[in-house]
């Protein structure tokens, strides 16, 4: 899910937001505006934060450029192999070895 979208599903603005996650309204407006794409320890943190509704796939806007590519290949957050979507997200995520 977009932190913006997330963001309207829970009636947040960008300034409460900025305040729980540490970091200032402007950058985060940068974020929901694709103005900028936060740094991974940052993703972390939104990571978190939204209870993993967020994840770093979400700022990527990762687009499937040819379904029959027998190459892994990222359509809405969903893998993608030789054609046929699965159910299991790729999740970036775990590269960073979150801690719960």
């Amino acid at each position: 899910m977009e932190l913006k979208k997330w963001m309207n599903f829970k009636n947040m603005n960008a300034s409460t937001f900025a305040r729980i996650i540490g970091m200032s309204r402007g950058q985060v407006q940068k974020w929901i505006t694709k103005g900028a794409i936060p740094k991974p320890e940052i993703m972390i943190k939104i990571f978190k934060t939204t209870k993993e509704a967020v994840t770093p796939n979400d700022f990527y806007g990762l687009v499937l450029t040819d379904p029959n590519d027998e190459k892994l290949s990222i359509s809405r957050g969903q893998e993608v192999v030789n054609g046929n979507q699965t159910k299991a997200p790729i999740r970036l995520y775990e590269d960073y070895k979150i801690k719960k």
